[in-house]
């Protein structure tokens, strides 16, 4: 017969699973994962290209702070050297 002091749902090769849970369950949770991953990894590859994106602008901006801005030739330069002066009277 069976002794009643023993309990029949105890496992000793399965202690840390649960032999009720889905499957799928662990499925999921490896595809979930994997998108986590995936998604943290495009998130610092973003955050590395914008970095190096300020580090453009700050360095055009410390140039422009050193050096200034061209101012020559003027912005009309496209007109192709027309005076445009003489166009107003």
């Amino acid at each position: 017969m069976t002794d009643y002091t023993q309990n029949p749902f105890a496992s000793t090769h399965s202690l840390d699973t649960n032999p009720f849970d889905d499957p799928a369950d662990y499925r999921s949770q490896r595809s979930t994962n994997d998108a986590e991953a995936n998604r943290l990894e495009e998130i610092q590859r973003r955050e590395a290209d914008l970095e190096r994106r300020e580090r453009e602008l700050n360095a055009k901006a410390d140039h422009l702070r050193r050096h200034g801005k061209a101012n020559w030739p003027p912005s009309g330069a496209e007109e192709g050297g027309r005076d445009l002066g003489a166009s107003i009277g």
